[in-house]
């Protein structure tokens, strides 16, 4: 059974490198999730991830809520996001978050259409970010609500609203044959936390001119 994050982060403290390891491989997917949809590079997006991470480390005797850790680490990862903006000479996102679907999975093979791959981008595009987030972080990387409550810093009923909220929107825009092509239509959580049924097809955040 895992440990939750105060314990942790307790232990991370006085110097159980897999304690902190273990806080690492909990976060990581939201927070390389969360910088790739903010600067559109995998790339980028991974840099900003291990940065996160090195930074927590280095400044995790500053932490006054270590059940917290999660929104805190957020924070940090949002600081990192707007360093590598400013870095970059970018003050706001290029165009919003495009959506890029391998076709690795066998689910993402029956959209071979270029109009219903721009018509699913569109539908994702224009989903509220929070909510988008929430959905891709339950359906894609196979999150529990709890742990996305934790990263985002809200309640356990904030996460499942947005997560309803966007399969709704994107099931009135796409339709039942689009909508169910791509693979977010897990209602519930299944006994470990995460989508019950198969793992959903693989959705990448990458934004509009970005390399």
């Amino acid at each position: 059974m895992s440990l939750p994050d105060d314990e942790l982060v307790l232990q991370a403290r006085a110097g159980e490198w897999a304690a902190f390891e273990a806080l690492a491989a909990r976060y990581r997917p939201c927070v390389l999730a969360l910088a790739i949809d903010r600067t559109g590079r995998r790339d980028a997006a991974e840099d900003i991830a291990q940065d996160a991470l090195v930074t927590a480390l280095a400044k995790l005797d500053t932490l006054e809520e270590p059940r917290c850790f999660g929104a805190w680490l957020r924070q940090i990862a949002l600081n990192a996001c707007r360093m590598w903006q400013r870095g970059e000479g970018r003050t706001l996102p290029l165009r919003g978050p495009e959506v890029a679907l391998t076709a690795s999975d066998v689910t993402m093979r029956t959209i071979k259409r270029r109009e219903d791959r721009r018509e699913i981008r569109e539908a994702l595009l224009a989903l509220p970010e929070n909510n988008r987030l929430a959905l891709l972080l339950h359906c894609v990387e196979g999150l529990a609500y709890d742990e996305i409550a934790d990263f985002l810093g809200v309640p356990r009923s904030t996460i499942h609203g947005r997560i309803a909220r966007a399969r709704q929107e994107l099931r009135e825009r796409l339709g039942g044959r689009l909508f169910g092509a791509l693979g977010v239509s897990c209602h519930e959580e299944g006994p470990n936390g995460g989508c019950s049924g198969p793992h959903p097809a693989r959705v990448v955040v990458a934004r509009r001119g970005a390399g």
